[in-house]
């Protein structure tokens, strides 16, 4: 035990992978039996046609039209940044931040206030824990449950523009590459909104897509470079925990809602959901977290800190499977899949060792993710399932090409509150969620809309991997690797869930982009 204590001890990042490759998985006759068919599968994908049918899509992508404006607005994103017209906005900006700093630091009041006086830094950290706060309005103040995150949103922006304002230093608004894409995003779906035939139900929608992307601005004005490892370490902590109530739900086989699971199936006792309301929501929250738990865990050098965050990296893998949410495992595989593409790809030996390990032992999880491909499955999800309101959904896109339905009149939760519906081969359907964010966004906002949507991800993603290359410090590269892992899982989880109509998650989701553009802040700041 001394021994062990000691190698994960004096491990340097990265030397738990090493050492169990190099002592326990790789003298094994299962790994030397998985690396043989791994190189077996390679060779004969290399000389296979469905190897040059990807490289012909990935040609012709890569010389598409949209691929080139893409490229063009990725790499001109410093200019849009830095252009004259940024810098008129932050000079004006400045101006007027000046002239009300002279008016407030007049009064007594103000300059005696010591909460705003002080850093704030608890007041972003808030944000990282929203599902345990959530969870406390939703069941204990449950009359201020559906406004408390915008009254803190308000709260949020006040504090900010206020220390701006009483600075005794010139601090300057900070930018980032991201905020031009989003900023876009928000516009286009503005002027979608204003053509909507209903503009209630419109600007609810429009709140419920951009209202996140607010607290992105906000939370990157007011992290800093202390802030962004407790950000993490927070939610990571609380990530844990939840999944430890999870598995202790698994174990006295709480009561689940008999739709979860369909009446075909077996094996399956229940699906864990924590404290939320849904094991699909809590999956998504787990494969988000669960990238950044490694990432802690290979970054802090403090034994007892390493220890638990292994710890809490197993509760949060075993707990995702006790959701038994199959988009939850498909948009793991992707993050940790993302996550050994960056650290060392000689971990995918040990990853499929693991999946088959689970594959062999785990029959419920087997069985359950088999089920997706079987007969019985296909027909059901075609009478009522994700397939047919798949179907149902293109139908009505295809009526509303460009411009969609408007916002907010389709496939999610602001469509099912106001007890909208549509007609679909002249027959009146009460609304239904789609399954798929993407969709949702396709039959709402069109072809516009999804363009848009896309490529405001795509920007993103291609952005966060760019700044992962370009920090210089280990540390806050190990960071980012795990937080956009995550964020990626996530992305692919929507394609089978409306994972953003939660707010929750559109929270949490653009809080870690703008841990990542502070990440990336901090390291340029200097040239910013």
């Amino acid at each position: 035990m001394k021994y062990f204590v000691h190698v994960v001890g004096s491990m340097a990042p990265g030397g738990i992978e090493n050492f169990i490759m190099n002592f326990i998985i790789k003298d094994s006759k299962i790994y030397i039996m998985l690396f043989n068919m791994y190189c077996w599968l390679n060779n004969i994908y290399k000389d296979s046609f469905l190897c040059r049918l990807f490289k012909v899509i990935k040609l012709y992508f890569y010389n598409c039209y949209i691929f080139k404006m893409m490229k063009f607005y990725e790499n001109n994103l410093p200019i849009f940044n830095y252009s004259k017209i940024v810098n008129m906005f932050r000079k004006l900006f400045d101006n007027i931040m000046e002239f009300c700093r002279k008016l407030i630091n007049s009064n007594m009041l103000f300059n005696n206030a010591k909460v705003f006086n002080s850093d704030c830094e608890f007041l972003v950290l808030l944000v990282a824990a929203y599902s345990i706060i959530d969870w406390f309005f939703r069941n204990y103040i449950v009359s201020f449950s559906s406004v408390w995150d915008e009254v803190f949103l308000c709260i949020l922006y006040f504090v900010w523009i206020y220390k701006w304002v009483i600075s005794k230093k010139k601090c300057s608004l900070k930018i980032s590459p991201f905020d031009m894409g989003i900023i876009l995003f928000i516009m286009v779906m503005f002027g979608l909104m204003l053509v909507s035939s209903n503009f209630n139900v419109a600007f609810q929608g429009f709140r419920a897509i951009v209202q996140g992307m607010f607290w992105y601005f906000v939370s990157f004005q007011l992290l800093n470079k202390n802030s962004v490892n407790k950000i993490v370490t927070i939610f990571v902590v609380i990530a844990g925990i939840l999944s430890v109530y999870g598995i202790y739900q698994y174990i006295i086989g709480i009561p689940m809602i008999s739709t979860w699971v369909e009446p075909s199936e077996v094996g399956i006792r229940t699906r864990v959901y924590s404290i939320f309301s849904s094991p699909n929501i809590f999956g998504c929250l787990l494969v988000m977290a669960i990238p950044m738990s490694l990432s802690l865990f290979i970054i802090n050098n403090n034994i007892c800190k390493k220890i638990c965050y292994l710890f809490i990296f197993l509760f949060m893998c075993i707990c995702v499977l006790f959701t038994y949410s199959r988009g939850a495992w498909i948009g793991l595989l992707a993050a940790m899949g993302i996550y050994i593409l960056f650290k060392d790809r000689k971990l995918i030996i040990l990853f499929l060792f693991i999946l088959l390990m689970v594959f062999i032992f785990m029959p419920s999880i087997r069985n359950r993710f088999l089920y997706m491909f079987s007969e019985s499955y296909i027909s059901s999800s075609l009478v009522a399932g994700r397939m047919i309101r798949w179907i149902y959904s293109i139908e009505i896109w295809k009526n509303n090409f460009w411009i969609g339905l408007g916002l907010g009149n389709f496939g999610g939760a602001v469509a099912t509150n106001n007890n909208l519906f549509t007609i679909i081969n002249g027959n009146v359907v009460n609304n239904f969620y789609t399954d798929n964010y993407y969709l949702k966004i396709l039959v709402e906002s069109g072809i516009v809309g999804l363009l848009s949507f896309l490529l405001l991800m795509w920007q993103v993603v291609s952005i966060s991997l760019k700044m992962m290359h370009i920090i210089n410090a280990k540390g806050n590269k190990e960071l980012v690797m795990g937080i956009v892992s995550g964020l990626i899982g996530v992305l692919i989880h929507c394609c089978v869930e409306n994972v953003f109509d939660v707010p929750m998650m559109g929270v949490l989701f653009w809080l870690f982009v703008a841990v990542i553009a502070q990440l990336w802040y901090i390291d340029r700041k200097d040239i910013v």
